[in-house]
């Protein structure tokens, strides 16, 4: 749908807050949400305002405050006191003084609280929001509580978790419309909270933009002339963050095992999460695997060399709520890519494409993967890359948030 047909009622300008609270070096706000809300602002009348916690150094936060004023959005940065549950205390405490100025400074109308402590803050300001008349669009974002089950060994009967889900719970009864990145998601809400409506739940997908995202075959030629690649060799790579729920030495394995049948092939780790990769990896990496640490904007000439793109996470509960980034990014670029299976809806998405090998450990065998990439490096990128831009490009993330906030403008 076409966001002409989605703007009966933007006539006046709606100003909106969106909330989030991530790490000091999580890139997602600046790579994934700085795009969208720029485009959203370019073609509707929303107007988007941006409170971020984090306890980033002062250098990165002016990155990104520089970063957020050349794409037009109104930035703010609230920092978060790291001192155990006080620590949390005194900075959500802090952050709801905050939220409360800025929703008076520009006359908010809709708040968007991405995850579990947003949610909180607004749940606390939630008679102040409904006096003052302001719609509140919950981004539940993935299973962000059951994340922290799975990969940061919390206790699912602890205090901690039962206080998160009470008020993970209480933001998806009192919001006027909730976000969530997979429709497998809104049924286990569903299921937690039958008393919640399905029409209460909006999937938007995190799109990237294919003119960011484009093949460059100057850069193919030269990266792979500098790795002494030959045209026929197979260049894989893993482009993105790394942690617990990441299976790193699965993909290495897989590599290597690759490597062994086809002895010239590299593997290109393009990731900025060094210490993680060498507590998993240690200080020398296999022979064939090399390490890049590189700006954001340089990532498309690298993925332009690769013929494969790589991306397995751990199997848990909570990957029935993620839509994986950098799947699109690699399909944008005319990859083929291997996937764990059971994410979010990607499965459904890819499911029967040659173009994508959902993996299964310890049901795939090797000669049998090490043919389709084979196979699969040869296809015609072109095809791939159409086929990405339809399914996670970030026209299709733009129309989802654009047609989430007309319903509850129309409201």
């Amino acid at each position: 749908m076409s966001l002409s047909a989605l703007a009966p009622f933007r006539q006046k300008t709606k100003n909106i807050l969106f909330i989030s609270w991530d790490s000091s070096n999580s890139n997602y706000m600046e790579n994934l949400f700085f795009p969208i809300f720029a485009k959203i602002q370019d073609s509707t009348s929303y107007r988007i305002i941006i409170l971020q916690f984090s306890w980033a150094s002062p250098t990165e936060k002016k990155r990104i405050q520089q970063l957020a004023t050349t794409k037009g959005l109104h930035y703010y940065h609230q920092p978060v006191m790291r001192r155990g549950p006080l620590g949390l205390a005194y900075s959500l405490w802090r952050g709801i003084q905050k939220i409360k100025s800025i929703l008076q400074d520009h006359s908010i109308q809709i708040v968007i609280p991405r995850s579990t402590n947003p949610a909180i803050m607004v749940n606390r300001l939630g008679r102040y929001l409904r006096q003052r008349g302001v719609n509140i669009l919950f981004d539940a974002d993935g299973l962000p509580i059951q994340e922290r089950i799975d990969f940061l060994g919390r206790d699912p009967n602890g205090l901690v978790i039962k206080w998160l889900k009470k008020h993970e719970n209480w933001c998806l009864a009192t919001a006027d419309q909730v976000l969530t990145r997979s429709k497998k998601s809104v049924d286990i809400h569903l299921q937690a909270s039958p008393n919640l409506k399905r029409e209460k739940f909006a999937v938007v997908s995190n799109g990237r933009d294919p003119a960011h995202f484009q093949i460059d075959h100057k850069k193919r030629l030269a990266i792979r002339t500098e790795f002494g690649l030959a045209m026929d060799d197979v260049l894989w790579v893993y482009a993105g963050a790394l942690g617990p729920a990441h299976e790193l030495k699965n993909m290495v394995n897989l590599f290597l095992a690759y490597k062994e049948l086809r002895p010239s092939s590299l593997f290109l780790l393009l990731t900025r999460d060094i210490h993680f990769l060498r507590l998993e990896l240690g200080d020398k990496l296999p022979h064939g695997i090399r390490l890049m640490e590189t700006p954001f904007e340089n990532i498309p000439g690298y993925l332009s060399a690769a013929d494969l793109g790589i991306s397995l996470r751990k199997p848990a509960k909570s990957l029935a709520g993620l839509a994986p980034i950098k799947v699109g990014e690699y399909l944008m670029m005319g990859m083929p890519i291997i996937s764990s299976a059971g994410i979010g809806d990607t499965e459904e998405v890819l499911a029967g494409k040659p173009f994508a090998f959902l993996y299964e450990k310890g049901i795939t065998e090797m000669n049998v993967l090490a043919k389709w990439v084979d196979d699969a490096s040869k296809m015609d990128k072109t095809q791939i890359r159409n086929f990405g831009i339809e399914h996670f490009g970030i026209q299709k993330s733009v129309n989802e948030y654009v047609s989430a906030l007309d319903g509850i403008a129309s409201a």
